[in-house]
């Protein structure tokens, strides 16, 4: 039960036809772990100086960068280096 309540807001967004262009299927589980692992670690080490933003944002770019699609992420990615 518990599992299904935070897991609908992933599946919200897996689930939506821009993700599935951009991802094809997705592992939930695993996808989970990797996106709240590491902000789950950061909450229990109770370091003061954690950035949950900065450390979400990273999960998110590193999940992104493993599981996008190539075709057509190529051109994407090279015009997104540049925006930072």
């Amino acid at each position: 039960r518990i599992a299904q309540q935070y897991g609908a807001p992933f599946d919200a967004i897996f689930d939506s036809p821009d993700a599935r262009a951009e991802l094809g299927e997705v592992d939930r589980a695993q996808a989970i772990m990797l996106l709240i692992g590491p902000l789950v670690v950061g909450r229990i080490s109770t370091l003061a100086d954690f950035d949950y933003r900065d450390c979400a944002r990273k999960a998110v770019d590193g999940f992104l960068a493993v599981h996008r699609k190539t075709e057509g992420a190529q051109g994407e990615s090279a015009a997104g280096a540049g925006a930072e």
